[in-house]
């Protein structure tokens, strides 16, 4: 695309297409660069002299062909870089001009335009207009579900909701088939630093079919979230979908907790989650919302309980506080069954800050079946 704005909308020559004018940026985008003999297409061609000369070899053939010289096109000699770089892509550096005729590593879809852009007659090389053309033509190289994908992305900005829900629901079935994930790749820190700040900022998108796709999918990328950024930023923005008016949303918000419960602190976790789990549990309208609540509840259930079993006392202590101050949200078979057997064996424990925690909660919950 590159190319083909220099070539037919601006009008001119790059003259220096190869492996060694291409950058890579920060977002994996290839870009050109290398436009130190940019020229005219309405002047006479005149191959430039390149320093170094290592670089000549990029040059076409046609260069110290008088005759070939006259037959040229105004994106000839930038075909011909471009069929260079491809060959390089795919085999490494270009020793000679003649490894161009050794067309084994080019992948067999690409490989009859690769041949048009190295062909001999100047004339004959295609435009950049049509290299795109032909490549996104059903069969071609770039006709796959990566390249069409990366396209939508570009022009999401004016698509309408249902392009867009489309694209997102089709688009887990497709991540297996692209090149490996480039989030798995990095080290902390640089996850951290490129892909954190934008999972934030879709986790703020008012979109529904963002939030629903990000929440399906924060099993992904939940380790990688430091509990402060769980709590500052990201838990607010969920909590909001336990309100949300679509059921869809509130059932995948509370299946959401189960990855995020490890992550939050005391208030975020035994306050705002279960007081919005109590009132789901018993006024939401969808059974199944209901269900998950009760279920991702006894996990949490779960999670005390096994915090009270810790070695440590001090984590054996934050178990029963965290009972005693969500006690209100538990059912009483909740209570008589799991609960109070748990907290019973802690009466007996050898350090006294454990059991006077205990015994306090353990009247509590009897003060509530009693009633």
């Amino acid at each position: 695309r590159a190319l083909s704005f220099l070539n037919n909308d601006g009008n001119l020559r790059h003259n220096n297409v190869s492996v060694w004018s291409v950058f890579i940026n920060t977002s994996s985008e290839w870009k050109l660069g290398g436009l130190e003999y940019v020229s005219s297409a309405e002047l006479p061609v005149v191959p430039p002299i390149k320093i170094p000369p290592s670089l000549e070899i990029y040059d076409p053939p046609e260069k110290n062909d008088v005759y070939k010289l006259k037959t040229t096109t105004k994106c000839s000699s930038d075909m011909w870089g471009l069929g260079c770089l491809v060959w390089e892509s795919f085999n490494g550096p270009l020793k000679t001009r003649g490894n161009l005729k050794n067309i084994d590593g080019i992948p067999k879809s690409l490989a009859p335009l690769y041949c048009e852009l190295v062909g001999a007659t100047p004339a004959s090389r295609p435009n950049p207009a049509d290299v795109i053309t032909k490549c996104r033509k059903p069969g071609g190289f770039f006709k796959n579900d990566l390249v069409d994908s990366l396209l939508f992305l570009e022009e999401i900005q004016i698509k309408d909701k249902m392009e867009k829900m489309r694209f997102f629901s089709t688009l887990t079935t497709l991540i297996d088939c692209f090149p490996e994930n480039l989030g798995r790749l990095l080290d902390e820190t640089e996850y951290q630093k490129r892909i954190v700040p934008c999972v934030v900022k879709l986790f703020a998108s008012t979109d529904r079919v963002t939030r629903s796709r990000l929440l399906q999918q924060l099993d992904l990328f939940i380790s990688h979230l430091q509990p402060n950024v769980v709590n500052d930023q990201i838990f607010p923005q969920i909590a909001h979908g336990f309100l949300d008016t679509n059921p869809t949303i509130r059932e995948q918000t509370v299946k959401s907790i189960i990855h995020l419960a490890p992550k939050l602190n005391y208030n975020n976790l035994n306050v705002e989650v279960l007081r919005h789990f109590a009132r789901l549990q018993s006024r939401d309208e969808q059974g199944g919302i209901r269900t998950n609540t009760t279920v991702r509840q006894r996990v949490l259930v779960s999670a005390f309980i096994r915090a009270m079993r810790d070695p440590f006392p001090p984590s054996r202590v934050a178990g029963i506080l965290a009972l005693a101050a969500t006690q209100q949200y538990f059912l009483l078979n909740e209570v008589a069954i799991r609960i109070l057997p748990a907290l019973c064996p802690l009466t007996m424990d050898p350090e006294k800050s454990v059991r006077d925690p205990a015994f306090k909660t353990l009247r509590g919950f009897l003060g509530k079946l009693e009633k």
